[in-house]
């Protein structure tokens, strides 16, 4: 029997491997040790004290398991379309039924993503890939910001008249996922005490979507023509927000959006952060968040942080900051959202605001194959492995390693001599550890034949370190 000092390491251990287990940035060679480490205190102890960390070992050994118990402890499993590993599959799903719904997306390597349709007959929208417990996380805030859901209890009132099993019967069984029958049912009979009468539908308003073949097509960024036109509303001079003064000019857009760029006099803001504002009649900008947005120019450069003021609905917010980055020829890479409180005046530093963005700041867009972007003060630039590097392009990422807090540049020598100007660049990060070192880095690199490129490193250096695990 153990003791109980015992079973409190051990618990630990699984609540440390279980986090790791989930980290987004998890690589392949890590993911296996946790696995293994977590297989051994299972077969070691199972009793009820424990069971609270099987959920973490579960998303990755029994992922379609683990996502049914999750939806299931939520307050919206009627409205769950299921676990889905292949993208056209779970497209299809969602678009088939018009309906608000969600669905998880697993893969193996990503890790999690939750798609959701926020109302009937409208597009999906992504969650950035990462964690069971952090996808579900943006789906509440999604949830916060515009109820796109109906929560069971109100779709198990709406059915309690009928019985659900006889109407079932009556159905043919689903092609795609063996949960949507039951709930789609709940949600019709709820859809349709908010109905006008039957000659007053419009048969057109019953047509579904068509289903989307790739995921840049449901994240299509809006054409400037789909935003609606704004009335004019009377603009002020000048605008008071985090004890600073603001002036207000005119974006030279086609149309007018009620929609202003914003300058402060601090020094060199304008090199890391573009601001903008939504004028609306009722604004007061400390009750509505701040969405702050990546931008790169054509060849995939980081150029600035961008930052909206004044939208209270993510929807429109994705949409201006698109609209923006458009007539700037600008590329906008996501696009998060923090409080204003939260955000205070961190906004006037480079450092700062990369804190606020990266650990304070929630997802609400991402385009698809998104690249974590560092700026170039938290790197130790001189590479300690030389070799003949490919040529870079600027969207070319450095491979970099942490050790003690530390980030090193295994390869990017290249990359970095492309601008002296650059403050922030696309990156790749290993972790040093047991299986990771210098030593072995180096080996792979002696094996070779240069000019190496990044990815072609990146991916041996993972599929070493897997291996010495195994």
């Amino acid at each position: 029997m153990m003791n109980a000092l015992e079973k409190i390491h051990l618990i630990k251990e699984l609540h440390q491997l279980g986090h790791d287990l989930e980290h987004r940035n998890l690589s392949l060679y890590e993911v296996a040790r946790s696995q293994k480490r977590v297989h051994e205190i299972f077969l070691q102890c199972n009793e009820p004290i424990f069971k609270k960390q099987i959920l973490a070992f579960k998303t990755r050994t029994q992922p379609e398991t683990a996502a049914e118990e999750f939806a299931k402890e939520s307050h919206y499993y009627y409205t769950y379309r299921g676990f889905f590993q292949d993208q056209q599959t779970l497209q299809t799903a969602l678009y088939t039924h018009p309906l608000s719904g969600w669905a998880f997306l697993h893969d193996y390597k990503r890790g999690w993503q939750i798609w959701l349709i926020p109302s009937p007959n409208s597009q999906a929208l992504v969650s950035e890939w990462t964690d069971i417990e952090q996808s579900f996380k943006w789906l509440l805030h999604q949830q916060e910001l515009s109820s796109c859901l109906k929560a069971d209890m109100e779709l198990q009132a709406a059915a309690t008249t009928l019985s659900l099993e006889m109407i079932e019967d009556s159905f043919p069984a689903p092609s795609i996922n063996p949960y949507i029958s039951k709930r789609e049912i709940r949600e019709e009979l709820s859809a349709v005490q908010d109905l006008p009468s039957e000659n007053s539908v419009d048969p057109q308003a019953q047509t579904l979507p068509a289903a989307i073949d790739t995921i840049d097509s449901v994240r299509e960024e809006p054409q400037p023509g789909t935003i609606e036109k704004a009335v004019k509303i009377e603009v002020p001079t000048s605008l008071q927000w985090q004890g600073l003064s603001f002036q207000v000019s005119e974006f030279n857009f086609a149309e007018n959006q009620n929609f202003y760029q914003l300058e402060v006099e601090y020094p060199d803001i304008e090199n890391h952060v573009k601001i903008a504002w939504y004028n609306q009649k009722e604004n007061d900008l400390n009750q509505q968040p701040v969405y702050l947005a990546e931008q790169v120019d054509h060849l995939g450069r980081f150029s600035h942080y961008a930052m909206l003021l004044g939208v209270q609905e993510w929807q429109k917010a994705i949409e201006l900051i698109q609209l923006w980055g458009k007539q700037a020829g600008y590329r906008i890479t996501a696009i998060k959202s923090i409080s204003s409180v939260e955000l205070g005046r961190q906004f006037l530093q480079l450092d700062s605001l990369y804190h606020a963005y990266s650990q304070q700041a929630r997802l609400i867009w991402q385009q698809e194959n998104y690249c974590l972007y560092l700026p170039l003060y938290m790197m130790a630039t001189k590479k300690l492995i030389i070799f003949d590097e490919a040529e870079a392009e600027f969207n070319t990422p450095l491979l970099l390693l942490e050790e003690r807090q530390k980030l090193w540049v295994i390869h990017g020598e290249k990359r970095l001599s492309l601008s002296s100007s650059e403050q922030v660049y696309p990156c790749l990060i290993l972790k040093r550890d047991q299986q990771i070192n210098w030593q072995m880095i180096h080996q792979i690199i002696r094996d070779f034949k240069e000019p190496i490129e990044v990815h072609v490193l990146y991916d041996a250096i993972l599929s070493k370190a897997l291996e010495k695990l195994m």
